[in-house]
């Protein structure tokens, strides 16, 4: 099978599905991750027969066909042009959530011995994106043991070392002694009333815990990080946050209320409110 005829049979595998650019977006995914094909190579060497046998395409097929997302069922993918394992206990590192890691790069470049913390930390992919590219000393915090392991394997994969550990933000005793100077965290923000908005190979695959939170309490895991940074941040230490778009203000003026200043609202490539960052000092 050659490479026009593999990407031809994905569209029309999957037409009641996916639109034809979502198809092959997806073909390009799966083509560039076995092969390490780029979009030149597809156009130039589109008549050439490939080496993948035509089982595994349409194994791959066969799931995407379920909603299954194509990261989960490659179980790779690359995050600020880092390699990082995907497995369905975390959830699937996002392009938006890049941008917040460019902001703190951004920031903090030239920056030397800096103590981060990442809250709800997953794959690990904000914690081995820092440390890979700033002098820093990086602790990633999640609840989730099954998170935790996939990212202590793209800690090892990337060769980054990352203090990770298990725990729960809402459990009484906090279990480190540190303080730092940034706390970055993507925390569940997609409210139980917009599940039904989201598509199935989010809703049915990915860990729900890490994604949602309820409608009559938007700010519940925000509310905890803000309290908590009381006894982590150093002073004039900063707290990044992602955020879900319609709760900018709010999330504001839970930061303006709790001993925070220079708090900055900004906005995704889409141009919704989707990060904010304050600095701590009482």
């Amino acid at each position: 099978m050659t490479f026009a005829e593999a990407e031809q049979y994905f569209i029309d595998a999957l037409g009641e599905i996916y639109l034809q650019r979502e198809a092959k977006s997806l073909f390009f995914v799966w083509i560039n991750t076995t092969l390490g094909k780029n979009k030149t190579d597809l156009v130039l060497q589109k008549d050439e027969v490939f080496n993948i046998p035509e089982n595994d395409l349409f194994f791959v097929v066969s799931r995407l066909k379920q909603k299954e997302p194509i990261q989960y069922i490659l179980g790779k993918t690359t995050f600020a042009d880092l390699p990082f394992f995907v497995k369905s206990g975390a959830l699937i590192p996002r392009p938006v959530t890049e941008e917040l890691v460019n902001h703190i790069l951004e920031e903090y470049t030239g920056t030397k011995n800096l103590q981060v913390l990442d809250i709800g930390t997953g794959s690990g992919c904000i914690a081995i994106a820092l440390a890979k590219k700033l002098d820093i000393t990086v602790f990633g915090l999640d609840k989730n043991p099954k998170a935790l392991a996939i990212a202590e394997e793209n800690a090892v994969l990337n060769r980054v070392k990352i203090n990770f550990f298990r725990h729960d933000i809402f459990d009484s005793k906090f279990p480190l002694t540190e303080k730092f100077n940034i706390i970055v965290s993507n925390p569940p923000y997609v409210l139980d009333s917009e599940k039904m908005q989201m598509d199935a190979n989010v809703v049915d695959y990915e860990p729900q815990e890490a994604l949602f939170v309820a409608d009559n309490d938007p700010l519940l895991f925000y509310r905890q990080i803000v309290k908590l940074s009381d006894n982590l941040l150093l002073p004039d230490g900063k707290l990044f946050f992602e955020i879900n778009e319609k709760q900018g203000d709010a999330i504001r003026n839970l930061l303006a209320e709790n001993n925070f200043n220079d708090i900055i609202l900004w906005q995704d490539i889409h141009g919704k409110d989707r990060f904010i960052k304050a600095c701590y000092g009482k």
